[in-house]
């Protein structure tokens, strides 16, 4: 009997389990991010040198609901859900701190397309958990709804998933800090948001839509610019893979043609099927084929978005002269990790139909749903699919029309090309170009290696302290995770960085405050005794 199952090999990178979810036969989408279900296995699984318990500060932390509407836009609509948050009360010791403290530091870490787990908020290691400490600051986890354990969410159905959008998420976080500021009394409580990847763009688009709420965000790895056709992508992995090394550049574009070759066949199918470990084996169908084909590839996207240490590592497997190219890219899928699938004794199956019936399925509690809320939010409003062309290393793999098919099989109407198009337009619309981002007290950061590079800032804005930090080799969101050995340089740099903005945004907050109560004090003398003051000072200049 088959079973669902994920992959996690040694030295596995947490992206592994969603790059797969789209690798279907005409269609597969990348989401933008570092798996945070499995963060753990970045630090314990990579050998990277963990040098600290997980979650040393469980008994800090609190789990609750917040009530939020399905929908914020229709008033007559009275449903609602609730939506899932963590507390870490560790630097203010307990909640009496939180209600007698003026001005309280809180940071907020915005959930996204997976269910948030404590590790997040439990590792003083990471970047936004050394920042709180530093301001003795609540940290808060807020869930994306339609993910997770929200209470009382809908099922996954298309007509559902119309409430699964950026606006109704960015306006669950403007209406949590709102309402969680009231339920508690807090007195001009200073708020910081985080995240990363989506996450960081919602981070990001909050300070475009409700730029009061928060006193300065941090946006780690960005993607602030969808895009229906984003080819530069696997533009960016052959990139990183020719600055490893030139020959396993060479040595991958011949792999994956060769790969391509054997799959015109019967005697080439039975051979991929046999070193690969297809079960069943492969067929001339041409949407498992294209599934079995972006398998190979993801491996490779993984490592460019794992970074510097792991394209090494890919690397050396793909310049073994004493092994045949295919089984070196077999051996990479091993190493990577970076498979998910319907399978039976370790192997995998990728008929095209049966893994569409994981996709179509659209109960609240399935434990793959995440899957298809993404998927969602791609075909819905985001874009960001990776296309490939014959000039690149892995060949034509897949076209933009094979997304689309993929949109359509998967959601039914409303999907189509045109209305596809028109979504992701709308989105560009509503919060701008990355290129256009003008907010006050955001700091973008990103990883030289990051496939996600175009898709975010590129140039720093002085005039309104909007500030980029880029760390050489690194990939994408690195510099959100605790410090590891044989990193990139840079890394540490730009986490002191962040330190410092988070700083600046407290105090300039605090000073923006004092003005305030300073001028609401001189407005309240009356206007006589100001002038009498006035004279007194201008004709008496000795007193």
């Amino acid at each position: 009997m088959y079973a669902l199952n994920i992959f996690c090999r040694k030295q596995m990178l947490p992206i592994a389990i969603f790059l797969y979810l789209l690798s279907n036969a005409d269609s597969f989408i990348s989401p933008p991010y570092v798996s945070r279900h499995f963060l753990r296995l970045r630090q314990k699984e990579l050998n990277l040198d963990a040098t600290e318990e997980w979650c040393p500060n469980e008994k800090w932390i609190t789990e609750s609901w917040f009530t939020q509407p399905l929908d914020h836009f229709n008033v007559s609509d009275t449903r609602t859900y609730g939506q899932r948050y963590f507390l870490n009360w560790k630097f203010i010791k307990s909640p009496s701190d939180l209600k007698s403290t003026k001005q309280i530091p809180i940071f907020l870490m915005i959930g996204g397309e997976w269910e948030m787990e404590k590790e997040w908020i439990c590792s003083d290691g990471m970047t936004f958990m050394q920042a709180a400490k530093d301001h003795n600051a609540l940290v808060v986890m807020l869930e994306h709804r339609f993910f997770g354990k929200n209470k009382d969410m809908p099922d996954l159905s298309t007509k559902n998933l119309t409430y699964l959008t950026t606006s109704q998420a960015i306006s669950d976080i403007a209406a949590f800090i709102e309402g969680f500021t009231n339920q508690e009394h807090l007195v001009n409580p200073r708020w910081v948001a985080f995240g990363g990847s989506y996450p960081g763009a919602l981070c990001a688009w909050l300070r475009v839509k409700h730029p009061n709420l928060t006193v300065g965000n941090i946006c780690s790895s960005a993607v602030i610019g969808p895009k229906l056709d984003y080819w530069e992508y696997d533009k960016i992995v052959a990139r990183d893979l020719m600055e490893t090394s030139e020959e396993c550049h060479h040595s991958t574009k011949l792999a994956f043609k060769e790969i391509r070759n054997a799959t015109y066949y019967s005697e080439g199918r039975a051979e991929l099927s046999r070193i690969f470990r297809i079960d069943p084996p492969l067929t001339a169908n041409p949407n498992d084929l294209r599934m079995f084909l972006y398998m190979c590839q993801m491996n490779f996207e993984c490592a460019s978005q794992n970074g510097t240490q792991q394209l090494g590592r890919v690397c050396q497997m793909m310049n073994d002269n004493a092994i045949g190219r295919m089984q070196r890219v077999a051996n990479v899928i091993d190493f990577v990790g970076c498979r998910a699938s319907i399978y039976k004794n370790e192997t995998t199956d990728v008929n095209y139909e049966r893994n569409m019936e994981w996709m179509r399925n659209t109960s609240i509690d399935f434990e793959l749903n995440f899957w298809r809320g993404w998927i969602w939010l791609c075909c819905n409003e985001l874009g960001y699919f990776h296309t490939t062309d014959g000039n690149g290393i892995f060949g034509d793999l897949i076209s933009l029309g094979s997304y689309v098919k993929y949109c359509v099989d998967m959601f039914g109407s409303p999907m189509s090309p045109d209305y596809i198009q028109e979504r992701v337009a709308l989105t560009e619309h509503t919060y701008g170009l990355p290129s256009d981002y003008n907010e006050s007290n955001v700091c973008f950061t990103r990883g030289t290696y990051d496939p996600w590079l175009s898709a975010g800032i590129s140039m720093s804005r002085p005039e309104q302290h909007q500030l980029l930090l880029t760390s050489k080799g690194a990939s994408h969101m690195h510099d959100m995770y605790a410090p590891m050995d044989s990193e990139p340089a840079d890394l540490a740099l730009t986490r002191q960085r962040i330190r410092e903005e988070v700083t600046y945004y407290l105090n300039s907050a605090l000073q923006l405050e004092a003005e305030k109560i300073n001028g609401s004090v001189v407005s309240s003398v009356p206007a006589g005794l100001l002038l009498g003051f006035w004279l007194v000072r201008t004709f008496v200049p000795f007193l």
